[in-house]
């Protein structure tokens, strides 16, 4: 009896230890991102703000793209359920 309560006790040590191990890296993993961002925003790193400014001018451009596609699919299929019923 008193191996089988051993050998428990010694598997939930081994979950414990893994659990927090996996936690810590991604605590870590966070960390890094979280100081990249604050590198960009205060200009330090890889072209700082500058970085920023480009990035934000990408995802505009590709924010019109997509409105464009989707009024051309709006075009596309037809009047909408709202004017057939008119």
């Amino acid at each position: 009896m008193k191996n089988i309560a051993l050998v428990g006790l010694l598997f939930l040590l081994i979950l414990g230890g893994a659990a927090l191990a996996q936690q810590a890296e991604e605590q870590q993993k966070g960390s890094s991102t979280g100081g990249m961002m604050q590198g960009m925003m205060s200009g330090e790193k890889d072209g700082g703000m500058m970085g920023m400014m480009k990035m934000m001018g990408q995802m505009g451009k590709m924010m019109d793209r997509c409105s464009v596609m989707m009024e051309s699919m709006d075009n596309r299929s037809g009047p909408s359920k709202e004017e057939q019923k008119k």
